[in-house]
């Protein structure tokens, strides 16, 4: 396949430092790109494709999607049984197009206690309102889809990060297993 490239969904809680991975990979390479949600938007703008580097790091994908938000949102009643019909359907469409293609999941571990105070420290709008229980839930399921029950259906090889410690000590450990991210291959 001509002019491959790698791509990378950096997966974890509201809270698990998904944008600190993403900004500190940004900066060590020109060949690396990175696409905060939502990521549709960075696809296409006015004709222009921006995706355009060796390797991608999406935030969010639409496997995470799929097996934990549109999951407990349909458990929380947020969503119809009918909604997760036309959900699944336009989710297993998707995974039909090359774009959608990961070749790794980073998914970033931190425990709902450490998200709840990075997300009431930080105030950004929408997430005032998140509970520690809505956090457990969401924590629960990456670890189903991930790493536990549900791994089947887990579209790429996952490589875990603890973030619940410092910014110090997570942002050493970045460098430490930079390797990890920037020297995956295709296969």
């Amino acid at each position: 396949m001509p002019n491959r490239f790698v791509q990378i969904a950096v997966e974890g809680n509201v809270g698990s430092g998904k944008t600190t991975f993403l900004r500190y990979f940004e900066s060590l390479s020109p060949n690396v790109e990175v696409f905060p949600e939502p990521i549709d938007q960075w696809n296409n703008v006015k004709g222009f494709r921006l995706f355009t580097s060796k390797i991608r790091l999406v935030e969010r994908s639409i496997y995470s999607n799929r097996y934990v938000f549109t999951e407990v949102n349909r458990r929380n009643g947020v969503l119809t049984d009918g909604d997760c019909e036309i959900l699944n359907e336009y989710y297993e469409w998707s995974c039909q197009l090359p774009i959608f293609k990961l070749d790794l999941i980073v998914y970033l571990r931190s425990t709902p206690e450490v998200c709840v105070k990075r997300i009431r420290r930080r105030q950004r709008t929408g997430e005032d309102t998140m509970s520690i229980e809505f956090l457990r839930e969401v924590h629960r399921l990456h670890e189903e889809w991930l790493l536990g029950k549900y791994s089947e259906y887990c579209p790429a090889p996952v490589v875990i990060f603890d973030t619940s410690g410092s910014l110090d000590n997570v942002t050493s450990t970045y460098f430490k297993r930079k390797d990890e991210i920037l020297c995956t291959v295709l296969v």
